[in-house]
Formats: C-alpha cells, structure tokens, sequence
C-alpha cells in the first residue's frame, strides 16, 4: 500500500480470518474434550488440505496430511503454544492450505 502524503488520516476496514482464529485456539486453550475437538477440526479441514510446516531457518519444510495435522493438534503439548500461522486459505467452508511455523 503506498502512502499518500497529502491525507493525514485514512480508514482502512479490516476483516477477521475466522479460520484462523479458529486454528489459532485449538493450538492455544486447554484441552478438556479432546474429541469433540478432533471432530470439529475434521469439520473445517477439507480432506485435501495442503498443510506445511516452514523451518524457521528457511531451509525447508514439513508436509502434513489432515490426520497428522489434528493429531498434532489434539495431542496435549507445549510447543502447541508456539504455532504462528503464516497463511491460511479456505473454499466452501473448509480449510484448503495451511502455511505454519512454530516460534522460537
């Protein structure tokens, strides 16, 4: 986006990435029903999904399938906490490309 010098003040509407939200509190809250959760995210996940993990020193990256992808996020750990969703993408209500690194 280029700034234009001349307007002191702009207003620039933002909207939420519902899935990512989503996503981001499944990795971050507690776990107390575990397959209620794992249902859910087999809900919102298509069965295609391309989901990817990049390294965080860029030299590559991890593939996961839907099934790896819930269990890893269904499996009580700490480093859940430290999932940063890079890109995610989504068509007809499911959730089709994952990009996530995990934070340092």
């Amino acid at each position: 986006r280029s700034l234009n010098k001349s307007r002191k003040s702009e207003v620039i509407p933002l909207r939420t990435d519902n899935y990512a939200l989503m996503i981001n509190y499944y990795a971050n809250s507690k776990i107390n029903d575990w397959k209620k959760r794992r249902e859910q995210l087999e809900l919102i996940i298509a069965d295609s999904a391309y989901i990817y993990q990049v390294f965080n020193n860029m030299l590559g990256m991890e593939l996961f399938n839907k099934g790896e992808f819930i269990n890893m996020l269904t499996v009580p750990t700490s480093s859940l906490k430290n999932i940063e969703l890079i890109e995610l993408l989504n068509n007809n209500n499911k959730i089709t490309f994952i990009k996530f690194k995990q934070k340092e």
